[in-house]
């Protein structure tokens, strides 16, 4: 009976033949090694020049040139707010347009208080720039 016992195929017993011999793997081939793409040469890729052909006429142009003329159209053709943004921080990059200046949350509407002359009110502007300003009527100052 113990031979039977022992020769019993069932659930959780297989066959003794299909069963994994002792020292050997059940993944005998193992993992796929990674297969690594070919390199790019970027810096070759952005030097080589493009030949594009515009209005029947073909010339050379630098793949950046490319690239940001691509931008802009897609920014005003096509109204795609992501190519506007990638195109103007481009333009900050390499100081094309220069950053604001203003504190985030200002308005740059100015608002003249009634109590004031506007001719007054223009002349501190020039003079001083925006508000709030020293002087009596600002309440900065104890004059």
């Amino acid at each position: 009976m113990a031979e039977s016992e022992k020769k019993a195929v069932g659930y959780g017993r297989p066959p003794e033949h299909t069963r994994f011999k002792k020292g050997t793997s059940g993944n005998p081939a193992g993992r796929r090694r990674k297969v690594e793409g070919d390199r790019v040469d970027v810096a070759a890729v952005l030097e080589a020049p493009l030949t594009v052909t515009k209005g029947g006429s073909a010339r050379n142009m630098d793949p950046f040139e490319v690239m940001m003329r691509r931008l802009s159209l897609r920014a005003i053709k096509e109204r795609e707010l992501s190519s506007a943004r990638e195109f103007l921080k481009f333009c900050v990059k390499y100081k094309l347009l220069q950053p604001s200046l203003a504190p985030p949350g200002a308005s740059p509407v100015q608002v003249i208080p009634k109590d004031w002359d506007r001719d007054e009110w223009l002349e501190m502007f020039e003079r001083y720039g925006p508000p709030p300003w020293p002087g009596p009527r600002t309440g900065l100052c104890n004059e």
